[in-house]
């Protein structure tokens, strides 16, 4: 097992922990991941920037409570979910919020619960077999599977994300400047 320092924690600086807005971080290890069958990148949604991703299916990792009031998990949980309409999260969020930046997730009989804030939110393109870090969960006092959760949606992010890296990422950025030589290569056969 590979095991990393963490040498910094840069915190979005509008984080304010009365509001589920801006609940993200961007934390720096002391030396790169070395991908295998175990462990691998997830992409950052740079093609689908403002997608809500909505009735999408989605996956939640996480590590805390199996449920409310229970004891912690011991092995790493998952969760299989659709992405719902914001609508249906908004009756249940702080008036505060900005809903363009959030996810509302419902999962099957399973949700998140304390201490599973921070994992992430998949999502698998079908088409490149990409997996991408939609979403990052939020804390979800109440644990309960029928009532769904409220999630940061991170391509509501991605400007913030890109000024905190370093200058040698790439976060599947390959695929975005394929897609933009393409679409040139496109008009310049249209012109």
């Amino acid at each position: 097992m590979e095991l990393h320092r963490v040498t910094n924690i840069i915190v979005h600086p509008n984080f304010d922990q009365d509001t589920i807005d801006f609940d993200i971080a961007v934390v720096i290890v002391n030396i790169p991941f070395k991908y295998n069958q175990l462990v691998g990148p997830a992409c950052l949604p740079f093609l689908n920037p403002t997608n809500t991703f909505e009735k999408r299916q989605v996956h939640l990792l996480g590590w805390g409570l199996l449920n409310i009031g229970g004891t912690q998990a011991t092995i790493l949980q998952q969760i299989k979910a659709r992405v719902v309409a914001i609508e249906k999260c908004k009756e249940l969020g702080k008036s505060n919020s900005d809903w363009s930046k959030q996810l509302c997730v419902l999962g099957n009989n399973k949700t998140t619960c304390q201490s599973d804030n921070g994992g992430p939110v998949l999502w698998r393109d079908p088409v490149t077999k990409r997996t991408f870090l939609v979403g990052i969960i939020s804390p979800n006092p109440s644990c309960d599977p029928e009532v769904p959760s409220i999630n940061l949606r991170v391509g509501a992010y991605l400007d913030w994300i890109e000024r905190q890296a370093l200058k040698d990422y790439s976060y599947c950025k390959l695929e975005l400047d394929l897609k933009l030589q393409i679409q040139s290569s496109d008009l310049s056969i249209q012109i």
